[in-house]
């Protein structure tokens, strides 16, 4: 199946829409590994960026299965959706 704007990730991930509209600060446990990351991947310019990101409804996995945000599950008008089989590395 073909879906609009998706934004693909190496080994297989991918961001799935819907996002956010506007960019949110993360938490300061969440920055601390955000940057954490960025600098181990040497990505550049750490130091400039604005500690906000965008959120994303889903994530595609390798497998084709999609992991849902608990940021756009909370905002839709259903029950939380649950899943127990499911691990990331």
């Amino acid at each position: 199946m073909y879906l609009k704007n998706v934004i693909k990730l190496e080994n297989g991930y991918s961001l799935v829409p819907h996002r956010e509209q506007f960019l949110s600060p993360l938490g300061e446990y969440e920055e601390i590994a955000l940057r954490s990351y960025w600098i181990i991947r040497g990505w550049p310019n750490v130091d400039s960026w604005t500690n906000e990101v965008c959120h994303w409804a889903k994530l595609g996995l390798p497998n084709g299965q999609r992991a849902r945000s608990v940021w756009y599950e909370s905002s839709v008008n259903m029950k939380l959706r649950r899943t127990s089989c499911v691990e990331v590395s």
